[in-house]
């Protein structure tokens, strides 16, 4: 996780003719020329888009590992069923259709 974005300090930058306010956050830093409150809100809008994207790669994480586990579970059971279909004609695929189907949605994951 990134530090927060804060205003760091002020600079006076001849080339616009005043003063800059320094933002940064631990790894990046950069100037911004507007009013204090503005700069405040820049801050803030900064921190809000740094939580969304903390909150966007839980959950994309999360699926990820939801996704591994119901692949794990469509493996296993196609290959308990590829081995009964084998050996037996009278297994009904539509009923073991519905069995796999079954069993991938209550696959349990740890998050």
């Amino acid at each position: 996780m990134t530090e927060p974005w804060k205003i760091i300090g002020t600079e006076f930058i001849s080339y616009y003719g005043g003063n800059a306010h320094l933002i940064g956050n631990g790894d990046f830093k950069f100037h911004v020329w507007e009013h204090p409150d503005d700069v405040g809100k820049v801050v803030d809008l900064l921190n809000s888009k740094e939580r969304k994207i903390e909150r966007l790669e839980q959950l994309n994480e999360h699926k990820k590992k939801e996704i591994q586990a119901r692949v794990k579970a469509l493996n296993e059971v196609c290959d308990k069923y590829f081995k009964e279909v084998t050996f037996k004609n009278d297994v009904n695929p539509n009923e073991a259709v519905q069995i796999v189907i079954k069993e991938i949605l209550e696959t349990h994951f740890e998050v």
